[in-house]
């Protein structure tokens, strides 16, 4: 990632990071409770998905693959159709369920951030570009304030696209466009 794409990458992967993110955080509290525990528990969990893709890329080496970007928006789609079909239930495999697919997004997020960022070169103005986009994320979110909860799946969704757009349209080694 040698060309000026890649800032634009990250700047996205950001925003999409932090809708994602705040979503996981306001859905757990409608399910559990608004409660000081409960956002704990969230920001634990979301701790928690980013340091085992760190942990995952570590180990198993992973490189960047264009199968990451696809895993992600299929996971932020079953949570965005969870939401359509309901998965408040009031037993305890529910409760399993829906924090499992409210964190499995961050948990892809996270293997594209660290396989991506190990191929970077300039690595400060890369998380300058991502912080810049979970900024612009966190403006983004008050949007469910008019469109609701469903709208923040899909916003995320159209920023991972668009991200997977640029860099799956970057150029490889010998300056060749791998995509077209």
């Amino acid at each position: 990632m040698r060309n000026g794409r890649s800032g634009l990458v990250f700047f996205l992967l950001g925003a999409g990071f932090m809708l994602i993110e705040t979503k996981a955080v306001k859905e757990l509290g409608l399910v559990f409770g608004n409660t000081w525990l409960t956002i704990g528990l969230a920001i634990a969990g979301i701790l928690t998905m980013s340091f085992l893709a760190n942990l995952v890329v570590r180990i198993f080496k992973i490189r960047m693959s264009l199968i990451w970007f696809a895993l992600l928006l299929a996971s932020i789609g079953v949570g965005y159709l969870m939401t359509r079909v309901g998965y408040h239930n009031s037993d305890i495999s529910g409760k399993v369920l829906c924090i499992a697919v409210l964190t499995c997004p961050l948990f892809f997020s996270g293997i594209l951030f660290s396989a991506l960022i190990s191929d970077a070169e300039d690595i400060s103005s890369i998380m300058a570009a991502n912080l810049l986009g979970a900024m612009f994320g966190g403006m983004m979110e008050y949007n469910s304030m008019y469109f609701g909860f469903g709208a923040l799946y899909l916003l995320a969704m159209g920023f991972y696209a668009f991200a997977f757009l640029l860099y799956s349209l970057r150029p490889d080694i010998s300056g060749v466009v791998t995509a077209k």
